[in-house]
C-alpha cells in the first residue's frame, strides 16, 4: 500500500544518505521512484454525515449497546489521528526538496542530491518522516482492527 511504499521510500534515502557511496551508485530511477513515494499518500476519508447527525442529535443513544455506541461517537477522532501525517508533509517535502531541484525543458527534474542530503531542514525532515509514517502505520493498523471489531460488534446487534 501507498503508506508502506512511503516508509520504505524513507528509510532508502535514509541509508542514501548515510551511506553516500550506496546512494550514488542508485540508479536515478530508484531515486526517482523513492521521492515520488514520499509524496503520495492516499487517506481513508469515509463519509461522516449520518453518523455526525447522530451524534449530535443525541439520537445515538436510542443504541443500547454501550459498547458500541462508543465505538461509533469514536470513530472520527481515530480517522483524524490516522490521517494526520497527510497535512504538513507536502508543505515540508516540497518547501525543502524544491531548493535543489531543477526542472528540464523536457519535463524530467534534476535533483542536487549530494547539496539535499547536506541541508539540516532535509535532513531532519526525512527522519521525522520515517518516524512519523511509521507511527501512522500503527495508527492505520489501530483503525483497521478497531472497524473490523465495530463490525462484529454490529453483526451480533443485528443477530440479537
Amino acid at each position: 500500500d501507498s503508506h508502506t511504499e512511503n516508509l520504505a521510500a524513507a528509510t532508502l534515502l535514509t541509508e542514501f544518505m548515510y551511506d553516500r557511496e550506496k546512494g550514488r551508485n542508485a540508479d536515478r530511477a530508484i531515486w526517482g521512484e523513492a521521492f515520488k513515494d514520499m509524496d503520495y499518500n492516499m487517506t481513508y476519508d469515509p463519509k461522516l454525515g449520518i453518523l455526525k447527525s447522530i451524534i449530535t442529535s443525541g439520537k445515538i443513544d436510542y443504541i443500547s449497546n454501550k459498547v458500541l455506541r462508543y465505538k461509533l461517537s469514536s470513530l472520527n477522532d481515530l480517522i483524524i489521528d490516522t490521517n494526520e501525517i497527510n497535512k504538513n508533509r507536502p508543505i515540508l517535502y516540497w518547501t525543502t526538496i524544491n531548493k535543489y531541484v531543477e526542472r528540464q525543458p523536457d519535463e524530467s527534474v534534476e535533483t542536487n542530491y549530494g547539496k539535499l542530503f547536506n541541508d539540516s531542514e532535509f535532513i531532519w525532515w526525512l527522519g521525522w518522516l520515517e518516524s512519523v509514517r511509521k507511527e501512522g502505520l500503527e495508527e492505520e493498523n489501530e483503525l483497521l482492527i478497531f472497524l473490523e471489531d465495530m463490525i462484529k460488534t454490529i453483526d451480533s446487534e443485528i443477530e440479537k
